[in-house]
Protein backbone atom coordinates (compact mmCIF):
# COMPACT_ATOMS: atom_id res chain seq x y z
CA UNK A 1 0.00 0.00 0.00
CA UNK A 2 1.57 3.33 -1.08
CA UNK A 3 0.24 5.12 2.00
CA UNK A 4 2.02 2.83 4.45
CA UNK A 5 4.50 4.61 6.74
CA UNK A 6 2.98 8.01 6.01
CA UNK A 7 1.66 10.49 8.58
CA UNK A 8 -1.92 9.68 7.55
CA UNK A 9 -1.26 5.99 8.14
CA UNK A 10 0.08 6.50 11.65
CA UNK A 11 -2.68 8.95 12.60
CA UNK A 12 -5.37 6.70 11.08
CA UNK A 13 -6.59 9.39 8.71
CA UNK A 14 -6.09 7.62 5.38
CA UNK A 15 -8.53 8.59 2.63
CA UNK A 16 -9.75 6.29 -0.16
CA UNK A 17 -8.90 8.61 -3.05
CA UNK A 18 -5.21 8.57 -2.08
CA UNK A 19 -5.04 4.95 -0.96
CA UNK A 20 -7.28 2.78 -3.11
CA UNK A 21 -6.07 3.95 -6.51
CA UNK A 22 -5.15 0.44 -7.67
CA UNK A 23 -8.66 -0.84 -6.89
CA UNK A 24 -10.33 2.20 -8.43
CA UNK A 25 -8.37 1.77 -11.66
CA UNK A 26 -9.36 -1.90 -11.86
CA UNK A 27 -13.03 -1.00 -11.32
CA UNK A 28 -12.79 1.75 -13.95
CA UNK A 29 -11.57 -0.81 -16.48
CA UNK A 30 -14.25 -3.31 -15.50
CA UNK A 31 -17.07 -0.80 -15.96
CA UNK A 32 -15.56 0.39 -19.24
CA UNK A 33 -15.48 -3.20 -20.48
CA UNK A 34 -19.09 -3.80 -19.44
CA UNK A 35 -20.16 -0.67 -21.32
CA UNK A 36 -18.17 -1.72 -24.40
CA UNK A 37 -19.73 -5.20 -24.36
CA UNK A 38 -23.31 -4.40 -23.38
CA UNK A 39 -23.88 -0.69 -24.00
CA UNK A 40 -24.04 2.41 -21.84
CA UNK A 41 -27.57 1.79 -20.55
CA UNK A 42 -26.96 -1.59 -18.94
CA UNK A 43 -27.10 -1.78 -15.15
CA UNK A 44 -24.48 -3.67 -13.17
CA UNK A 45 -24.74 -5.87 -10.09
CA UNK A 46 -21.68 -5.41 -7.88
CA UNK A 47 -20.38 -8.28 -5.74
CA UNK A 48 -17.68 -7.63 -3.14
CA UNK A 49 -15.92 -10.26 -1.04
CA UNK A 50 -14.14 -9.38 2.20
CA UNK A 51 -12.61 -5.87 2.05
CA UNK A 52 -13.77 -5.75 -1.56
CA UNK A 53 -17.20 -4.95 -0.18
CA UNK A 54 -16.21 -1.66 1.39
CA UNK A 55 -13.85 -0.85 -1.48
CA UNK A 56 -16.90 -1.15 -3.74
CA UNK A 57 -18.92 1.09 -1.39
CA UNK A 58 -16.15 3.68 -1.52
CA UNK A 59 -15.87 3.55 -5.31
CA UNK A 60 -19.61 3.87 -5.82
CA UNK A 61 -19.78 6.85 -3.45
CA UNK A 62 -16.51 8.64 -4.19
CA UNK A 63 -16.01 8.00 -7.90
CA UNK A 64 -19.52 7.46 -9.26
CA UNK A 65 -21.61 9.62 -7.01
CA UNK A 66 -25.35 9.41 -6.49
CA UNK A 67 -26.53 10.37 -9.97
CA UNK A 68 -24.28 7.97 -11.89
CA UNK A 69 -24.73 5.16 -9.35
CA UNK A 70 -28.51 5.39 -9.71
CA UNK A 71 -28.15 4.77 -13.44
CA UNK A 72 -25.33 2.23 -13.36
CA UNK A 73 -25.82 0.05 -10.25
CA UNK A 74 -28.79 -2.25 -9.73
CA UNK A 75 -27.48 -3.99 -6.60
CA UNK A 76 -24.56 -4.39 -4.23
CA UNK A 77 -23.95 -7.66 -2.40
CA UNK A 78 -21.08 -8.06 0.07
CA UNK A 79 -19.75 -11.39 1.31
CA UNK A 80 -17.97 -11.46 4.66
CA UNK A 81 -17.11 -7.78 4.51
CA UNK A 82 -15.92 -6.11 7.76
CA UNK A 83 -18.30 -3.15 7.51
CA UNK A 84 -18.74 -2.23 11.17
CA UNK A 85 -16.04 -1.01 13.57
CA UNK A 86 -15.82 -2.43 17.10
CA UNK A 87 -18.40 -0.99 19.54
CA UNK A 88 -17.27 2.28 21.11
CA UNK A 89 -17.24 0.70 24.58
CA UNK A 90 -15.06 -2.26 23.56
CA UNK A 91 -11.39 -2.55 24.57
CA UNK A 92 -10.31 -2.28 20.93
CA UNK A 93 -12.55 0.65 19.97
CA UNK A 94 -9.57 2.86 19.18
CA UNK A 95 -8.01 0.26 16.90
CA UNK A 96 -8.78 0.91 13.24
CA UNK A 97 -7.10 -1.78 11.17
CA UNK A 98 -7.88 0.17 8.01
CA UNK A 99 -6.07 3.23 9.42
CA UNK A 100 -9.03 5.53 8.89
CA UNK A 101 -10.36 4.23 5.58
CA UNK A 102 -13.40 2.38 6.92
CA UNK A 103 -14.22 5.15 9.40
CA UNK A 104 -14.29 7.64 6.53
CA UNK A 105 -16.38 5.36 4.31
CA UNK A 106 -18.93 4.70 7.06
CA UNK A 107 -19.20 8.41 7.84
CA UNK A 108 -19.59 9.49 4.21
CA UNK A 109 -21.52 6.51 2.83
CA UNK A 110 -23.47 4.82 5.63
CA UNK A 111 -25.45 1.65 4.82
CA UNK A 112 -24.28 1.59 1.22
CA UNK A 113 -25.21 5.20 0.45
CA UNK A 114 -25.67 6.65 -2.15
CA UNK A 115 -27.37 3.40 -3.14
CA UNK A 116 -30.81 2.84 -1.61
CA UNK A 117 -30.63 0.44 1.33
CA UNK A 118 -33.13 -1.80 -0.46
CA UNK A 119 -30.56 -2.78 -3.13
CA UNK A 120 -27.70 -3.45 -0.69
CA UNK A 121 -27.38 -6.92 0.85
CA UNK A 122 -24.79 -7.99 3.42
CA UNK A 123 -24.00 -11.69 3.68
CA UNK A 124 -22.39 -13.18 6.80
CA UNK A 125 -21.07 -16.69 7.29
CA UNK A 126 -21.68 -18.73 10.42
CA UNK A 127 -19.07 -21.43 9.94
CA UNK A 128 -16.82 -21.00 12.96
CA UNK A 129 -17.68 -20.31 16.58
CA UNK A 130 -14.84 -19.26 18.82
CA UNK A 131 -14.38 -21.28 22.04
CA UNK A 132 -16.03 -20.25 25.29
CA UNK A 133 -12.68 -19.61 26.95
CA UNK A 134 -8.97 -20.29 26.72
CA UNK A 135 -9.58 -23.15 29.11
CA UNK A 136 -12.12 -24.70 26.76
CA UNK A 137 -9.71 -24.28 23.86
CA UNK A 138 -6.92 -26.04 25.73
CA UNK A 139 -9.19 -28.72 27.16
CA UNK A 140 -10.27 -29.82 23.69
CA UNK A 141 -6.93 -29.14 21.99
CA UNK A 142 -5.91 -32.76 21.53
CA UNK A 143 -9.32 -33.85 20.28
CA UNK A 144 -9.60 -30.92 17.87
CA UNK A 145 -6.02 -30.92 16.63
CA UNK A 146 -6.85 -32.85 13.47
CA UNK A 147 -9.91 -34.44 11.86
CA UNK A 148 -8.59 -36.99 9.41
CA UNK A 149 -11.93 -37.51 7.69
CA UNK A 150 -12.52 -33.79 7.11
CA UNK A 151 -8.79 -33.09 6.57
CA UNK A 152 -9.08 -30.07 8.87
CA UNK A 153 -7.93 -28.80 12.25
CA UNK A 154 -10.76 -27.38 14.35
CA UNK A 155 -8.13 -26.25 16.85
CA UNK A 156 -6.37 -24.11 14.26
CA UNK A 157 -9.68 -22.73 13.01
CA UNK A 158 -10.68 -21.69 16.53
CA UNK A 159 -7.30 -20.03 17.17
CA UNK A 160 -7.57 -18.05 13.92
CA UNK A 161 -11.14 -17.06 14.78
CA UNK A 162 -10.12 -15.85 18.24
CA UNK A 163 -7.31 -13.72 16.85
CA UNK A 164 -9.52 -12.23 14.14
CA UNK A 165 -12.85 -11.76 15.91
CA UNK A 166 -11.41 -9.84 18.87
CA UNK A 167 -9.85 -6.86 17.04
CA UNK A 168 -12.86 -6.60 14.72
CA UNK A 169 -15.69 -6.85 17.26
CA UNK A 170 -14.12 -6.52 20.69
CA UNK A 171 -15.35 -10.03 21.47
CA UNK A 172 -13.12 -13.09 21.47
CA UNK A 173 -15.14 -15.90 23.04
CA UNK A 174 -18.44 -17.51 22.05
CA UNK A 175 -18.55 -15.41 18.89
CA UNK A 176 -19.90 -16.70 15.58
CA UNK A 177 -18.59 -15.72 12.18
CA UNK A 178 -16.97 -17.00 9.02
CA UNK A 179 -13.67 -17.76 10.70
CA UNK A 180 -12.33 -14.24 10.07
CA UNK A 181 -15.29 -11.85 10.17
CA UNK A 182 -17.88 -11.97 12.99
CA UNK A 183 -21.51 -11.93 11.90
CA UNK A 184 -22.23 -8.61 13.63
CA UNK A 185 -19.28 -6.99 11.85
CA UNK A 186 -20.51 -8.03 8.41
CA UNK A 187 -24.12 -6.80 8.62
CA UNK A 188 -24.86 -3.10 8.03
CA UNK A 189 -27.81 -1.43 9.69
CA UNK A 190 -30.77 -0.90 7.37
CA UNK A 191 -29.52 -3.13 4.56
CA UNK A 192 -30.67 -6.59 3.54
CA UNK A 193 -29.09 -9.34 5.64
CA UNK A 194 -28.32 -12.98 4.89
CA UNK A 195 -26.71 -15.34 7.40
CA UNK A 196 -25.44 -18.68 6.10
CA UNK A 197 -24.84 -21.67 8.33
CA UNK A 198 -21.60 -23.67 7.92
CA UNK A 199 -20.10 -20.92 5.78
CA UNK A 200 -16.52 -19.72 6.18
CA UNK A 201 -14.55 -16.86 4.69
CA UNK A 202 -12.56 -18.31 1.81
CA UNK A 203 -11.54 -21.54 0.12
CA UNK A 204 -7.81 -20.85 0.27
CA UNK A 205 -4.99 -19.54 2.43
CA UNK A 206 -2.74 -16.94 0.75
CA UNK A 207 0.99 -17.56 0.85
CA UNK A 208 4.08 -15.97 -0.70
CA UNK A 209 3.78 -18.61 -3.41
CA UNK A 210 0.65 -20.31 -4.76
CA UNK A 211 -2.33 -20.12 -2.41
CA UNK A 212 -3.13 -23.22 -0.39
CA UNK A 213 -6.47 -24.73 -1.32
CA UNK A 214 -8.59 -25.73 1.67
CA UNK A 215 -10.58 -29.00 1.68
CA UNK A 216 -14.12 -29.06 0.31
CA UNK A 217 -15.42 -29.71 3.82
CA UNK A 218 -14.43 -26.13 4.65
CA UNK A 219 -17.36 -24.45 2.90
CA UNK A 220 -17.29 -20.79 1.98
CA UNK A 221 -19.48 -18.22 0.22
CA UNK A 222 -18.54 -19.61 -3.18
CA UNK A 223 -19.26 -23.26 -2.38
CA UNK A 224 -21.77 -24.60 -4.93
CA UNK A 225 -24.39 -25.51 -2.34
CA UNK A 226 -24.20 -22.09 -0.62
CA UNK A 227 -24.31 -19.72 -3.60
CA UNK A 228 -28.10 -19.90 -3.93
CA UNK A 229 -28.42 -18.30 -0.49
CA UNK A 230 -27.13 -14.95 -1.77
CA UNK A 231 -26.95 -14.91 -5.58
CA UNK A 232 -30.66 -14.06 -5.93
CA UNK A 233 -29.96 -10.71 -4.25
CA UNK A 234 -27.78 -9.63 -7.15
Amino acid sequence: MPATLTKDFFTATLRPAKTLGFFYEALDKAFEQVEADYGSDVQVAVLGHSIGGWVARSYIGEVMGAEVAAKKICSLVTLGTPHNPPPTDSPVAALDQTRGLLTYINDKFPSGSPLPEAVVTCVAGKGTKSPASIGALLQNAKENAWDEKARRSLLLEEVVALSSYFPLSGKAFDTVGDGLIPVETALMEGCGKVEIEDCNHAAFVPTLGPSLRLPDTYKWYGSPDLIDAWVKHL
